[in-house]
């Protein structure tokens, strides 16, 4: 069968898996943030990221609150929230200029990146393994992994910088294998810039391309080269960090010391962010390595109340043919070269969050979305290695069975985000619900008072800019707004 239309299939899978309830919850904290900042309201983040109290006029209009929305309000607000995550902020401005705010436009850009990155880890698998039956097995899996999923319909930055260092990967792979040319080198740091530039935490994906690097080149032509792309990488990064960069990370550091303290008084049981805000204990790491080694094979069963510990044992499945794969390629060192590099990229994120867990006093690092970036290495060397494996004769009944457990758990695993079990997602989107009603009753004259500067500056992300509202903050009132009548 045509392997395009394969291909074709399976980023139709992709998108049937990624858009089935993409639109069925309102958009929830974190996403409110990214449409806040995109909008470039600086002042919501000074008062809940750094606890320095903002001022608001006792009354304001819509038409005030929209001026807040320039590209210089988006660094600032980018800044404010820790400076992480600017080149998103900075797309999502502009195509909400262009495309409106409503959940599912801004939760496109999300959609788009977590598709592209299916034919471009075709494209990688491909020329890796030489094997285009394994590379399609690959972009199956990237199509239907549940982190994938899940941040393909979320309006955040995570798989736009998955695409980005997955691309840079793929560059760094053509340049180690003597395959690149001038512009190569060039993508290449522009691809790691704007990977760190969407998210700071891609950074252990080109530590692990470093280690790789160290181990496989002995070119100087080629060691000069990557020298000079990565002072391009340090040019392009270090002007975010001297424009607030710096500024941000005084930010991230506040909030590190939030999450440390809460560390020092984590009571068990906690729920939510709390419970990854374990102290760093030897227990709590190794607990956090499971739990992220089953995130990146695509297991998120304990959404299901299963403790780690009880569903730790299926570990075994990917570990299996990953196990099955050395062994067989240990004979063929060029193959084995590519196996433990895929390794390397794989696990660097593991030993990443253990260094950043003890250093910052918390276990936060090892929460599931920050591995994230280190999943495309992981479905590679499963995909690869269940190729591999049914290529034994001795083993097709024993692959068929243990890939079909892994897909099926990959499956399964939707069903806690489809059904919104962690209860991250609000039924509906009650601010543009709020902007709707005022906007219908609004009459000249008349005040809407709102329960909170938060919920101010979230309703007035929907009214129009064709008619001037007049509104203040009013504490006492109950419910999200009250129109006062002149």
């Amino acid at each position: 069968m045509n392997k395009k239309l394969i291909l074709a299939a399976i980023i139709i899978l992709g998108l049937c898996v990624r858009t089935y309830h993409i639109n069925s919850f309102g958009i929830w904290n974190d996403e409110q943030a990214s449409v806040l900042i995109a909008k470039g309201e600086t002042r919501y983040f000074l008062d809940a990221r750094t606890g320095i109290t903002e001022t608001d006029l006792d009354r304001f209009t819509n038409i005030q609150r929209h001026a807040q929305n320039t590209l210089h309000n988006v660094v600032g607000a980018t800044i404010n929230d820790n400076g992480d995550s600017f080149a998103y902020n900075f797309i999502l401005h502009y195509w909400i200029s262009a495309f409106g705010d409503s959940d599912l436009s801004v939760r496109l850009i999300a959609l788009f990146f977590g598709l592209l990155i299916i034919p471009l880890a075709y494209r990688f698998a491909s020329q890796l393994f030489k094997n285009k039956n394994a590379a399609l097995l690959v972009a199956l899996l990237f199509a239907i992994h549940p982190l994938f999923m899940e941040y393909g319909m979320m309006c955040r930055a995570y798989t736009m910088a998955t695409f980005f260092s997955l691309l840079s990967s793929y560059l760094f792979y053509r340049i180690i294998s003597s395959q690149a040319d001038n512009k190569t080198y060039l993508f290449y740091a522009l691809s790691v810039a704007i990977s760190l530039l969407t998210h700071y935490l891609t950074s252990y994906v080109f530590i692990a391309q470093g280690i790789i690097f160290l181990l496989a080149v002995r070119d100087k032509n080629i060691w000069t080269k990557y020298i000079v792309a990565g002072l391009l990488i340090v040019f392009v990064f270090g002007s975010w960090m001297y424009v607030g960069g710096i500024k941000g990370f005084k930010v991230l550091k506040f909030q590190n010391e939030q999450s440390r303290q809460k560390a020092l008084h984590y009571t068990p049981g906690a729920t939510g962010e709390a419970a990854f805000a374990l102290p760093p204990t030897p227990k709590n790491i190794a607990t956090g390595w499971v739990e992220v080694w089953l995130q990146l094979f695509g297991d998120q069963l304990e959404y299901f109340d299963f403790r780690v510990r009880q569903i730790a044992v299926l570990l075994i499945l990917p570990f299996f043919f990953i196990i099955s794969l050395v062994r067989q390629k240990r004979k063929s060192p060029e193959e084995l070269r590519i196996v433990i590099a895929l390794l390397i990229l794989t696990f660097t994120q593991t030993l990443y969050a253990t260094a950043d867990s003890f250093r910052s006093g918390h276990c936060k690092p090892f929460h599931p979305l920050y591995a994230n970036f280190a999943v495309p290495y992981a479905l590679m060397l499963l995909g690869y290695a269940i190729y591999s494996c049914y290529q034994q004769s001795n083993l097709r009944i024993v692959t068929l069975i243990i890939s079909s457990l892994i897909v099926a758990i990959m499956f399964a695993s939707y069903i806690p985000t489809y059904h919104n079990a962690r209860e991250i997602y609000p039924d509906k989107n009650y601010h543009q619900m709020s902007a709707c009603k005022i906007q219908a009753k609004y009459q000249k004259g008349d005040t809407v008072a709102i329960k909170s500067s938060i919920d101010a500056k979230l309703i007035n992300l929907y009214l129009p800019d064709n008619i001037e509202i007049d509104q203040k903050i009013d504490t006492n009132i109950t419910g999200l707004y009250k129109l006062e009548h002149k």
